[in-house]
């Protein structure tokens, strides 16, 4: 009952039953909402380490996920929206990934998703650039390492050891609302499939049968 009465309400914006708008829009509110789950911790924990600037952009991605879903993805422009909160997703991973000592950390894992998130909720060019974006960041992260400039953390033990347990918590379940969503989708996209060939089966032998 709580996940058909979700469901109808993440899809009630768009009009018709296109299964890639569908899949499209139920990605970008599981993106939307990882920024609030994952940003909120986040947020605490560097306010918490004097890290004011990273908590201040770390907020703005997660305010701005929220306005973006409701401003644009629930209005029909499904594109636009999952670009920008696609590029919401990678500026707040890269700060952390900034304020954390760089990409060796395991906070890493995330820019590995966002080329996946971000092919998922919008269009594949739209996939393409978030992926090189990602590698650009990759590539300058391992070229300050390489020259021996070190992005040390001013994080505390216990603050580096919640913030690793909070990405590898949220990142498994991230993978596995991924999937949940596009299964649900292309299971009722292969269900429909398979009633229509049912029917031009019918059609065929009832046009055989008055032949």
């Amino acid at each position: 009952m709580i996940f058909s009465t979700l469901s109808e309400w993440v899809n009630r914006p768009l009009v018709g039953d296109n299964p890639i708008s569908q899949a499209r829009l139920r990605v970008q509110h599981l993106v939307a909402l990882l920024n609030v789950l994952v940003g909120i911790p986040y947020t605490l924990m560097m306010v918490q380490t004097d890290q004011v600037l990273g908590a201040a952009i770390t907020m703005a991605v997660m305010v701005s996920g929220l306005l973006i879903l409701f401003r644009f993805s629930r209005r029909g422009r499904l594109e636009l929206g999952g670009l920008l909160l696609a590029l919401g997703l990678l500026s707040g991973v890269v700060t952390v990934l900034w304020m954390k000592g760089g990409v060796p950390r395991n906070s890493g894992v995330w820019i590995v998703l966002i080329p996946v998130l971000a092919s998922t909720m919008t269009t594949r060019r739209s996939g393409l650039v978030l992926g090189l974006l990602s590698v650009m960041a990759v590539i300058v992260f391992w070229s300050l390492e390489a020259l021996g400039i070190k992005l040390s953390s001013s994080m505390t033990t216990t603050i580096a050891f919640q913030m690793e347990l909070s990405d590898r918590v949220v990142v498994i379940l991230t993978i596995t609302a991924l999937l949940w969503t596009q299964a649900g989708v292309w299971n009722a996209v292969v269900g429909r499939l398979d009633g229509l060939v049912k029917d031009l089966q019918l059609q065929i032998q009832e046009r055989r049968r008055a032949e």
